[in-house]
Formats: C-alpha cells, structure tokens, sequence
C-alpha cells in the first residue's frame, strides 16, 4: 500500500480530523522544496545537450572542410583538360593526365618504329609436325639489349604450335646481380644492377617512393634497407631488402618482350609458319640458337628462323613543334607534358590540349564555402542572442572552445605551402583572402590570371605535384594535407578537441541523470515524513475533536436536567 492511500486509511479510520488535505499538503510541500533544485538539474542536462549537438555541428562543418581539401590533395584531379588530334588516323590520343599542358603541338611523323620480325624457312609442314622428332631442345633467344630467354621445349611438344606457345610462356633470364658487399649507395647498385640489361632506375627507399635524382643517387644505405627498382624497359621492378651477409641477389628481368605465332599459308591448313617478333626499337634486335642432348633437326629449323629477317626493327622518328625525337616505341608518353599517344602513320597531325581550370575553381569555391560555413556556425553557436532555436548559443559560454575552432581553421587556410613553386606559396597566390568578418572571399579574377600562366606551380603548391597521397608519408605534400594535418587537433578520434568535449559533456550528462534519481528518492522520503508528521497532528486534532464534542454534549445534558429542575 502507498504512502498516500495508507494515510487515506488513516483519515477514514479518524472521521475525518482537521478537514484539512494533508496528503494534497505534503506533496504540494515537497514539490516547493523540489522544484528549485530539479530546475536547476534539468536546465543543466538540458545545457549539455545542446553542447553535445553544437560540437556535432561543428564537427560536421568541419569535416565537410576536410573533404574540400581532400579534394585538392591529387594533382590527377585538379583538372580535367580536353586533348583532340586533327587527324587520329596519324596521331591517335591515348591519354591526358589533369597537368597536361595547354598548347598546339604539330607532330610530324617521318618513320614509324617496328620490331624485328623472323620467319622460319621450313616449308611443307603441318602444325603438328614434330621438328626434332619429339626430343626435347632448349632455344635460346638473346636479345640485343643484354636479355636472354631461354626456352624448354619438352618431349612430345616439339611442333611449331606448340613451340609458339612455349616462347610465349617463357620468362626471362635474370642475370644481374647486387654485390651487397660492396653496395654503399643507391647509385652503386643501380649501376649493378644494369650490368647487363640497362633501364633500372630507383622507384622507392624503405616504401617511400622518389625519384633517380643526383641526391637520391647519393645517399648511402644500410643493413635492412628495402630498396624498389623499376625498369623502364618492360614496367617491371625488383625490391632488394639489403644485407651484406647475403653476397649476391638475382634481379627480375623486363617482361618477355617476344611474340611467336604458327600460322598456316595453304588452304587446307598445311605449310606451316613460324612467325616470332621482338619489342620495337632499332636496340631490340634479336638472334637465335638451340641446344640438344639428341638434335633431330631443331638446330637446323632454330637456324633458319634466326637468319630469316624479314623485318628490321627500328625506331620512330618524328618531330613536335620542330623538335626532333626519336624513341623504341609509336607509342609516345613522354614528349608533350600530360598527354600519352600513339604515332599511327607517316603522315602528320596537330594535337590541341585546352587546359580546364575550371574544376580546380569549382573545388577553391567548395573549400571558401565550407570555410566560411565554419565560421557561420561558430557565430551562432556563440551567440547568446541567437536565434537559431535547436543549439543557437549553446556554447556562448565556451569561448575557448570557439576559439580554438576558428584558431584551427584559420591556421589550416593561411599557412604557407610545405611546398612551393615559382611565386606559388599559399592560397594567399591564388585569389584567396580574409575579410575584416573572418570570413574568406575568392576573388576568380586573380585565380584566371594566375591559373593562364601559372597552373603547373599551383598544383604543385597544393599537391606536391602528386597523387594518392597517404597522410602518413613523411615527405613535404603541399597544402591540403598540411591543412589537414593542422585540423588534427580539432579531429583526432583519440584525443581530438571534439571528442573530448563531447565526451566531457556525456559524463556530465551521466552525472545529472545520477542526481535527479537522487532527488527523487530525497524528495520521496521528504514527502513520507511529511505525511507521517500530518497524520500525528490529523489524530490528535481527531482526538481534540472527540473530546469537545464529548463536553458538548455533557455540558448540554447537564443544562437539560438544570433547567428541567
């Protein structure tokens, strides 16, 4: 039985008593005794949400900051140029990287490379023609840049399918190797390594990637340090973990640049074929030889497909913008900044890159947009008069924590480029400043004039002038990773301002919860004392009242017999 209807009970039992509602009395009193301190809980729990929500709103602006600059922090994605060839029958587009470099380049193409091209001088056989009378031989095909590929035809597949398919399958001999003895700097095991194949050049130090420059090729190395080559070449690389207690390591060789086909000339599928080519390039030349423990004709077929050149190889020949350039391949990637393609015929043809500005615009107007709703947002946050009914002025009293923001921000749009380029330091080049509310302006006039002659330097400002960057590489990465790394403070999952803040704000929030559960049983003891102590007073009123109507009613009988007498 409650409180309450226990001391209804009680009231019954007593006819009534005072008259009074004491029960109605209690609660009124302790609700009196209550409010003030219930009121000043909720409004502080209450406070604390709205803190909580006014850091989420912050830490969205500012992570919608952080995706403007993750934006800005890939050269690739800066720009978006068009590239058009007047005649793609003679000069074919292949690729444009977005720093391609604007301009009207005239390609004039006087020779086209080729590849060495062999056939073999057999006539009269079938594609299943055995040419060593099914033993097995080793073909050795050595090439003009040091390479060698060796391939094992096996017993039983010794017809000319069967030896295409073996050469195309094979890989080649890897024959330089690293003295590790005798390795003391990068320049030294290059050198090594391209003893007897040239085109191996450092691609990374320790996973950090870099380039064959004079300082690179300088620096020395140590016990443990993993070294990446790539070739030119063939695309391919070699990591080389060094120690000087292994002696020597077998590096991969370029890809097999060799292309054999069987193919039959008559009709009814016989007069067999066999067709091999090498990579193009005058330097890529090739000669073959053979070698068996039972020669059944294999030296005299390999012989006869070394001898038969029917095509040379040689190199392409072409000129841009009268510049002449000669290179192993028709496809070009190196010559017009950007731009990748492909020499299709002795003929010319004019290749118009357009530069695009425009995205790169489109992604400075996001980050001052994003910037100045930072600034927005701390406003309102911290103004006590705001209108904003959810969490408008919800840290008015949290001056520090504004401050901090602002200062995080402001530190991240401001600050100098890690790397520069040409008279390119910081936003402050570009058409980017502050105005006298704190807020940033974008003025696109300067950006135009700035972007017509100086693009390259602004990407390599923002950028490093590379893409795909990783937050944890220790090498300059230009501005929007440094502005990144400078909001870290304010973002850090661990220790980051936002996350201490609102998880300050949650243990408060658990503690408020705590001492209203608190007060309500205080406040319910309160009450029960107060409802025992009225129903004290509620009988002895009971008993008051028994009593006078007890004398009442003598007093009146004894008037009764007086008068009656």
């Amino acid at each position: 039985m409650s409180s309450e209807n226990a001391a209804s009970s009680v009231i019954s039992a007593l006819g009534g008593g005072s008259g009074v509602d004491f029960l109605k009395l209690a609660r009124d009193l302790t609700d009196a005794e209550k409010a003030p301190k219930e009121n000043r809980l909720t409004q502080a729990k209450e406070e604390s949400e709205a803190k909580i929500s006014a850091v989420a709103v912050l830490q969205y602006n500012v992570s919608l900051f952080i995706d403007s600059l993750n934006g800005l922090n890939d050269a690739d994605e800066l720009s978006s140029p068009q590239v058009t060839s007047s005649d793609t029958a003679n000069v074919s587009i292949d690729s444009a990287a977005n720093g391609a470099l604007a301009g009207s380049y005239q390609v004039s193409v006087s020779q086209l490379a080729a590849s060495q091209r062999n056939m073999s001088l057999a006539t009269g056989l079938a594609s299943d023609t055995a040419i060593n009378g099914g033993s097995s031989f080793t073909i050795t095909i050595a090439g003009d840049d040091g390479t060698s590929l060796d391939v094992d035809v096996s017993a039983g597949k010794d017809s000319l399918a069967e030896i295409a398919t073996a050469i195309n399958a094979a890989s080649l001999s890897g024959r330089s190797k690293i003295d590790h003895t005798i390795a003391t700097d990068i320049d030294s095991i290059e050198a090594q390594l391209n003893t007897d194949y040239s085109g191996w050049e450092i691609s990374s130090v320790n996973g950090v990637a870099t380039t064959d420059t004079a300082a690179d090729g300088a620096l020395s190395v140590s016990d443990s340090d993993v070294l990446t080559f790539t070739n030119s070449d063939g695309g391919d690389s070699i990591t080389i973990t060094v120690d000087s207690t292994t002696g020597s390591t077998a590096a991969k060789s370029p890809s097999n640049p060799y292309r054999a086909t069987a193919v039959a000339t008559g009709l009814d599928g016989t007069d067999v074929t066999l067709v091999l080519e090498g990579a193009s390039g005058a330097n890529h030349g090739f000669t073959l030889s053979s070698t068996s423990a039972s020669d059944q004709g294999a030296d005299k077929f390999i012989n006869g497909l070394s001898s038969n050149e029917v095509q040379a190889g040689q190199d392409a020949r072409f000129s841009v913008n009268g510049l002449s350039v000669i290179r192993a391949s028709n496809q070009i990637i190196d010559v017009i900044d950007g731009v990748s393609f492909t020499l299709e015929a002795v003929a010319s043809a004019n290749i118009k890159v357009v530069g695009d500005h425009s995205t790169l615009k489109d992604k400075l107007k996001g980050l001052v947009e994003s910037y100045n709703d930072i600034q927005l947002a701390a406003r309102e946050l911290a103004d006590p008069a705001s209108e904003e009914e959810l969490v408008g002025g919800a840290l008015a009293r949290d001056k520090a924590l504004i401050r901090s923001v602002k200062d995080a921000v402001y530190d991240a749009i401001t600050s100098t480029s890690s790397v520069t380029s040409g008279n390119i330091e910081a936003l402050r080049d570009i058409g980017i400043s502050l105005t006298k509310s704190g807020d940033l302006s974008f003025d696109e006039t300067v950006f135009d004039d700035v972007a017509s002659s100086s693009f390259n330097d602004i990407s390599i400002m923002l950028t490093a002038g590379t893409s795909d960057q990783s937050i944890y590489d220790p090498n300059p990465q230009g501005l929007a990773i440094d502005a990144i790394e400078r909001l870290d403070i304010l973002t850090d999952e661990i220790d980051g301002l936002f996350v201490s803040k609102a998880t300050n704000e949650q243990l408060k929030l658990v503690n408020y919860e705590l001492e209203l559960q608190e007060l309500d049983v205080t406040m319910e003891k309160i009450y029960q004392r107060y409802v025992r102590q009225f129903a004290i007073m509620e009988t002895l009123v009971s008993g008051l009242n028994s009593t006078r109507d007890s004398m009442g009613t003598t007093w009146e009988n004894m008037s009764k017999n007086l008068w009656s007498d």
